[in-house]
């Protein structure tokens, strides 16, 4: 279980950063919104990284608009990191509509 610093990492702090799932009674189950998980991959910025946004954003999973809005409230490290993911995000974006 993840303490509540950890999740005050992420652009909507809490259980509001992940989406619910109930299976019957006896499952359930969370998931990290898409959108926040690509604010986080565009902030670390690996190759692969770079490719599960791309991914997201040609199969209409993830809105650029929406990482845009995020990234304001994400607890970036500094200002470098956070203009290297909003330029990563462009990026990004400009390549898979590019090939769509």
């Amino acid at each position: 279980m993840q303490s509540a610093s950890s999740w005050q990492r992420f652009p909507t702090a809490g259980k509001n950063a992940c989406i619910g799932w109930h299976i019957l009674k006896a499952s359930s189950g969370f998931y990290l919104d898409p959108h926040d998980c690509a604010v986080a991959k565009l902030a670390r910025n690996e190759r692969r990284d770079q490719h599960w946004v791309r991914q997201g954003i040609r199969a209409g999973i993830i809105k650029p608009d929406v990482v845009e809005r995020r990234m304001t409230t994400a607890p970036f490290l500094d200002a470098r990191e956070r203009n290297r993911a909003a330029a990563s995000l462009e990026i990004q974006a400009a390549w898979a509509t590019a090939f769509q």
